[in-house]
């Protein structure tokens, strides 16, 4: 009998949800829920000596309720308030690269449209691949018509 209830419970650990199941969901569900905006990164500049200008962030959260409504706390890119937002694939020209994707996942709230993209984090900080196991799930926002990438951490 002990044998069957250690059997039961070592097939129920592994068929339980794993991070890559997260991933699987629509982009919408992966979307939902309450983010950490970490990081800015500003392209300055429009020739070969451009760079990223970096910015930190402590307590601006952004929470994807699933109803579509925004709530963003604390100071940060966006003004702290509620907005509409948008999920969908949709074309994106980017300019840096001189083409049209048409399979992008686009955020779209306060006039703004964002490229996403969702994956994990490291112990070590560096990116895992998306769709790969790590440790912390993240959010990377992309806006090429301002320059500007968003990084946040799932709270």
């Amino acid at each position: 009998m002990k044998q069957f209830f250690g059997f039961l419970f070592l097939a129920l650990l592994f068929t339980s949800c794993t991070k890559t199941d997260y991933l699987s969901q629509p982009i919408q569900k992966q979307v939902e829920g309450k983010w950490k905006l970490e990081q800015a990164q500003y392209l300055v500049g429009s020739d070969s000596s451009s760079y990223y200008d970096f910015k930190s962030f402590n307590n601006v959260t952004y929470d994807f309720n699933k109803n579509g409504y925004l709530t963003v706390e604390g100071t940060g890119i966006d003004s702290a308030g509620n907005y509409q937002y948008r999920v969908e694939k949709s074309p994106y020209f980017a300019k840096d690269k001189g083409n049209t994707d048409l399979d992008l996942d686009i955020l779209t709230f306060d006039g703004n449209r964002y490229s996403i993209e969702i994956g994990f984090d490291s112990d070590d900080g560096s990116v895992t691949v998306v769709g790969d196991k790590g440790n912390k799930y993240f959010m990377q926002l992309s806006n090429f018509d301002k320059n500007i990438i968003l990084r946040f951490t799932r709270e």
